[in-house]
């Protein structure tokens, strides 16, 4: 089965880089004619659920979800009204990361966008650590934005081939995102200096690349060079070559110079990226997508909306 965008899910917290994020989003929706979910997931509150305000005790949390739903309706009306596009609202308790995973299951999404370093007075959503904890858990592609970046249209994606699984397979996640934006695809095969046996094999990959994306009219350039960090010359090169979306094959896996930094490859690209990143996990490889699929259609699970007043 051939991997379309169909469901595209928008995680918020309502702040400037969420909106950013949306704003992108419906632009991609606009172009795959695709369904447009927007989701605020409200963290259980264990510990000062009811507080004391001008003498009066009031149920926080439910004063939370009450704004959040009023907030998140009145974006989805002003959506409906300004573009053609269908589009869900929902609300409800789970933890951030969780319930995207989770609405993503049940509502059979083909690609979630969030923003990056977004926080507002609900909830530090998009911190640094929920960002990379929704991409890690999310069972579909994730578009993570910068608050940097304001383009709707993607006219060159940089294309980033490392030794990992699934560098030719992820390629036909972004085949769609391609032939909507008639971008040009820039392949980029990356590799440590002291790892030179690595390059016959990412040239090879690269062939396989350039021919998949020639035999469907795309124009294709390409690179392998060497270096002393893949992060980096990834997001140098992503600049030097004017790229508006970098795609990468997400791991959490860290090198022994992640020591000193405490972050993993996937964590170095999205915060740091100027730019969108298309972060594709090794288990959503194309050999396993029609099973994915096809388990998502036999659980047709309906979402049910948190019910407040059960509270």
């Amino acid at each position: 089965m051939e991997y379309s965008i169909e469901n595209i899910l928008v995680p918020t917290d309502f702040s400037e880089s969420a909106d950013n994020a949306l704003t992108i989003a419906i632009a991609v929706a606009e172009r795959h004619n695709a369904t447009l979910h927007l989701l605020h997931v409200i963290e259980p509150l264990i510990l000062g659920k009811f507080a004391n305000i001008h003498g009066k005790i009031i149920n926080v949390q439910k004063k939370m979800i009450l704004k959040a739903k009023k907030n998140i309706a009145y974006q989805a009306n002003l959506i409906e009204k300004s573009t053609t596009l269908k589009v869900k609202a929902n609300v409800f308790l789970d933890g951030v990361a969780d319930g995207v995973a989770r609405y993503e299951d049940e509502n059979n999404i083909s690609l979630t966008v969030i923003g990056t370093h977004g926080k507002s007075g609900y909830y530090d959503f998009f911190s640094g650590s929920n960002a990379i904890r929704i991409i890690e858990k999310s069972n579909v592609p994730v578009l993570s934005i910068s608050p940097f970046f304001t383009k709707k249209v993607f006219e060159k994606i940089l294309y980033s081939v490392r030794v990992v699984e699934g560098n030719v397979e992820k390629y036909e996640y972004v085949k769609p995102i391609l032939q909507k934006n008639k971008s040009k695809l820039q392949i980029l095969g990356v590799y440590e200096f002291e790892k030179v046996d690595q390059v016959n094999e990412l040239s090879e990959k690269i062939d396989e690349i350039r021919y998949l994306a020639q035999s469907n009219d795309s124009e294709v350039s390409y690179d392998l060079t060497p270096c002393h960090g893949i992060e980096k010359i990834i997001l140098e090169k992503s600049e030097e070559f004017q790229s508006d979306l970098i795609v990468i094959n997400t791991t959490f896996d860290k090198k022994w110079y992640h020591i000193f930094k405490g972050n993993s490859f996937t964590e170095e690209i999205v915060n740091k990226a100027k730019i969108p990143i298309l972060n594709i996990k090794s288990k959503l490889l194309i050999n396993d997508l029609e099973n994915l699929l096809d388990l998502r259609t036999e659980k047709n699970i309906d979402y049910m909306p948190l019910n407040i007043h059960a509270l």
